[in-house]
Formats: structure tokens, sequence, C-alpha cells
């Protein structure tokens, strides 16, 4: 097993799930970017192991964790310029339409009110968002990508021939 060969098909399969994922119309099959990136890194992976009689789902698990960490840091990458360039505007609009329809019960501190309204839209957090984002998408992409895998390795897997009697 050459772990160089692990590491580039889940960096293959990781960016393009992370690219694929973070694009604002193709985003919307974010998790079948996710189990294909798993299956994509498995199918790279696979064709260069040596046929065995089992298939070996716990290096395919680790690949699909793999390409996780990587679809979700390629995803970052791709999110920032864009939500950089299409501004967070939005952003700070609806956080001052939810500070509005609060109940009137509810009691918000003038300091945070202050805080938000002059962060919202700010590049820091646009950062702050996209970073956090990529964190959730890890926790989504690892479970995702990790069954992609595992069935990319059962599909995969190579059989040794059968012996000719």
């Amino acid at each position: 097993m050459n772990p160089t060969s692990k590491l580039t098909a889940a960096a293959i399969g990781g960016v393009a799930m992370g690219v694929a994922s973070s694009i604002p119309l193709l985003g919307c099959l974010c998790c079948a970017w996710a189990v294909g990136g798993g299956l994509l890194a498995s199918y790279l992976w696979m064709r260069h192991q040596p046929p065995s009689l089992s298939p070996p789902y716990g290096d395919g698990a680790l690949l699909g964790l793999m390409t996780a960490a990587i679809g979700a840091i390629a995803g970052m990458f791709v999110q920032l310029p864009l939500n950089l360039l299409m501004g967070a505007g939005g952003m700070s609009d609806a956080m001052q339409q939810a500070l509005e329809s609060m109940p009137e019960d509810v009691e918000v501190p003038q300091q945070l009110v202050d805080m938000l309204s002059s962060s919202a839209g700010s590049a820091g957090m646009t950062v702050v968002g996209v970073l956090v984002g990529a964190v959730f998408a890890f926790i989504v992409y690892a479970v995702l990508a990790t069954v992609g895998a595992l069935i990319g390795t059962a599909v995969f897997h190579k059989k040794p021939a059968a012996p000719v009697v």
C-alpha cells in the first residue's frame, strides 16, 4: 500500500467534492458531491491496489475521512472569494431583519446589537462565517465521503483470480 497514492486519490476526490459543493448552483447537490468525492477517491486508490480476498474497508474509511478534510479546505478556499465578491450585504440585512422580528419580551443587549450592526457585512465576518461553514462542512463531508469511499471500496475491490482446474 503506497500512502502517496492514497493521499493523491483523497486530494483529487476532495478538491472535486469541495469545489463542486461550493459553486452556488451546483452546491444544491452538496450531499451527492460528498458521496461522489468519496467514490472518486476510492476508485482512484483501488485501481492501484493488488487483488485481495476481502476489501480493505478500514483503509477505505480512512480514505473517506482524508477526502472530507481536503474537500472542506478546498471548499473554504472557493467560498471565501465568492462571498467577498458577492458581498455579505445580504448578511447584514438578514441580521437586521432578525433583530426587528424578535418578540417584544426578548431583550437584546444594546452592545450586541451595535457589534452585529457594525461588523455585519465586513470582510472579518465573512472570513469567520466561511471558517465556521468549513467546520460544519467537514462534519457532513466526513460522514458522506466515508460512506462513498466504503461503497467504492466494495465495488472497485479486485478479487484474486480463481485457480483453473
